[in-house]
């Protein structure tokens, strides 16, 4: 299209863009004004452009034109693929002027500068409060909306999103549309068949290497979060306070402690949670579903917590705990670990890290579940209940269990669990 001598030097009053075509420019200031005449014919979405609108459609249809050479992921738009390409060049091409880090997208910059600032430009229009990201508003908007338009028709579940319906769906046909090319195999996730066609190339199963201690990693990203451990970057900070973590879903977790954000319904009854996890364990409370199945036995357990760990250790040897069975290794010291929610800890004696801060008091504390017992004293909540009387008790510690004792003659006897679902357990949960 030839340029309109007549607005060759036409320039956007908002944010000082040039263009060459009037066309262009009308496209362009619809991003500014909100007017989006495009509407999807399946969901009530609208969009300024056709174009955004043609690809968004691709999102209900599950077309996926473009495909990487390198793996077996596909995507809607070109512009995914080339991004994704840069996850296998290692290509970073957008750095920071302030702090020299550099990332693979332009968003991704622009995002990591606010970080720099106080700028908060995205404002929920039903409520005042503001974000520095924009999926951080929209997950907020999720609170005012409660946006879910993709249906299961086998079981009624809803979904925000149509790839999230996607693999819902396949837990009822069993459907496994990703073949190894190497092998028989077959998987519902295009992520699990990356993982195991390494298995049939030995150069390039485990391919990255940290520096720090020769672990090998399958993934440049599992590496890349493995070496903060080592050099104590957490580089996903919080805005609204002084905290920052090594995984970003770390830091949308903890968001949703400023924000209020319970997006996590229960579909049984009223309750609401920040977290999908404590979604899952509440509904499970309903449903009588007991998934951790001990490998020994019969025995099956509601949660993957430190009742689940103990019994498993029953089975095996006291021997084996004193072996080198112990992966996970402080790179400051000599302690080693079975699980790695224990290393984390022992990091922290090391750093002085208290990250779990009381919002009703100045306290802090290196674990969660020291955060959780201290919340008691300013909720008064008892959740330790006694299954032989109506009294209750705040902690599981040795005055409940002297209790117990109370109601039976023998010295020994099984201390019952509490019989509701808590959302802050007694325990902590190995990551």
């Amino acid at each position: 299209m030839e340029p309109n001598k007549d607005w060759s030097d036409i320039m956007c009053e908002i944010c000082l863009k040039g263009f060459l075509d009037k066309d262009e420019f009308e496209l362009h200031i619809r991003k500014h004004t909100e007017k989006k005449p495009y509407k999807c014919k399946h969901c009530s979405k609208c969009f300024a452009q056709a174009g955004t609108l043609s690809v968004h459609i691709r999102s209900h249809i599950g077309e996926r034109p473009y495909q990487c050479s390198e793996c077996s992921k596909s995507y809607p738009r070109e512009c995914d693929l080339t991004i994704h390409m840069r996850s296998h060049t290692g290509e970073r091409p957008y750095e920071c002027s302030l702090c020299s880090k550099t990332f693979p997208q332009k968003s991704n910059l622009e995002r990591h500068i606010r970080t720099h600032s106080s700028e908060r430009p995205f404002k929920c229009s039903e409520c005042t409060k503001s974000f520095q990201q924009k999926s951080y508003l929209t997950e907020h908007m999720r609170t005012h909306t409660d946006d879910r338009t993709f249906l299961c028709s086998q079981c009624g579940k809803f979904f925000k999103h149509n790839y999230e319906l996607e693999k819902h769906i396949r837990t009822h046909t069993g459907e496994r549309p990703f073949k190894c090319t190497h092998c028989p195999k077959a998987y519902a996730q295009s992520k699990h068949l990356t993982v195991h066609i390494r298995t049939h190339s030995k150069e390039t199963e485990e391919p990255y290497k940290c520096p720090h201690c020769s672990k090998l990693f399958t993934f440049p990203e599992s590496l890349r979060a493995h070496i903060r451990m080592h050099t104590d970057d957490l580089p996903f900070k919080c805005s609204d306070c002084s905290r920052s973590f090594l995984h970003k879903s770390k830091l949308n977790a903890h968001i949703r402690i400023h924000t209020g954000d319970r997006p996590h319904k229960c579909p049984h009854c009223s309750k609401s949670f920040q977290q999908n996890s404590h979604l899952q364990g509440h509904i499970r409370t309903h449903t009588g579903e007991l998934p951790f199945k001990c490998s020994f036995c019969s025995k099956s357990f509601r949660y993957k917590n430190k009742s689940y760990t103990k019994h498993i250790l029953t089975h095996t040897s006291d021997d084996k705990m004193h072996t080198d069975e112990r992966p996970y290794k402080c790179s400051d010291c000599s302690m080693s670990f079975l699980r790695k929610s224990k290393l984390v800890a022992h990091i922290r004696t090391h750093l002085g890290d208290r990250p779990y801060q009381c919002s009703q008091c100045s306290k802090s504390f290196k674990q969660k579940y020291h955060l959780q017992r201290h919340s008691r004293t300013h909720t008064g909540e008892l959740p330790f209940k006694c299954s032989y009387c109506s009294k209750s008790f705040k902690h599981k510690n040795k005055s409940y269990t002297k209790h117990i004792l109370t109601h039976t003659n023998n010295d020994l006897c099984v201390i019952p669990e509490p019989y509701e679902f808590l959302p802050f357990k007694d325990e902590p949960e190995p990551l």
